[in-house]
């Protein structure tokens, strides 16, 4: 008996899920850099009384990428932190179909907030800004993880939709509750 076909829309889901697997391979990698960096700042101040200078700057946009890249995995994974006590005290029906509304305000919010990450970076194109600390690099890469991030968010939020459609009528059981 032959495989069966996969069609476009799962296709589509692989293929986001591996995009989110890597962007949260760089999330991890981008972890370990902070750890050594920020190691080998403590290390240096307290041997030979002089650090890394720009430990700290590479330490906070660390970070901030961290969040960004990560996002659409643990989103995915339904490994972010939700508080769910209303969806578990809602009948299964009602609680599917607030899970249906929340996927809807999330595609909506994300791509909404997609776009306009996209104005802030053509923006600081064409302003030529810099970031100048300790180390200096044009303003635009900061905000290059925010795009990416939100739109993956907004495919995401509207494949968590697909899901609910074709699975069971009720709340979603995720990695991590508040309840």
């Amino acid at each position: 008996m032959p495989a069966p076909r996969i069609g476009l829309a799962d296709r589509v889901d692989q293929w986001i899920g591996r995009v989110e697997a890597s962007l949260a391979a760089v999330a991890c990698a981008l972890v370990l850099v902070m750890v050594v960096v920020i190691c080998a700042d403590v290390t240096l101040r307290a041997t030979v009384r002089t650090g890394v200078i720009w430990a700290n700057a590479v330490a906070e946009y660390s970070l901030y990428a961290v969040t960004f890249l990560a996002a659409p995995l643990l989103l995915r994974k339904g490994q972010h932190i939700r508080v769910d006590l209303l969806l578990r005290a809602l009948p299964q029906q009602a609680a599917w179909a607030v899970e249906w509304g929340v996927d809807v305000a999330g595609v909506v919010i994300s791509g909404l907030f997609a776009v306009a990450s996209v104005r802030v970076i053509l923006q600081s194109l064409a302003q030529d800004s810099l970031v100048i600390r300790e180390i200096v690099f044009p303003e635009w890469w900061l905000y290059l993880p925010m795009p990416l991030s939100l739109g993956l968010l907004s495919a995401e939020f509207a494949l968590r939709m697909r899901r609910l459609t074709h699975g069971p009528r009720r709340m979603r059981e995720e990695a991590t509750s508040a309840a």
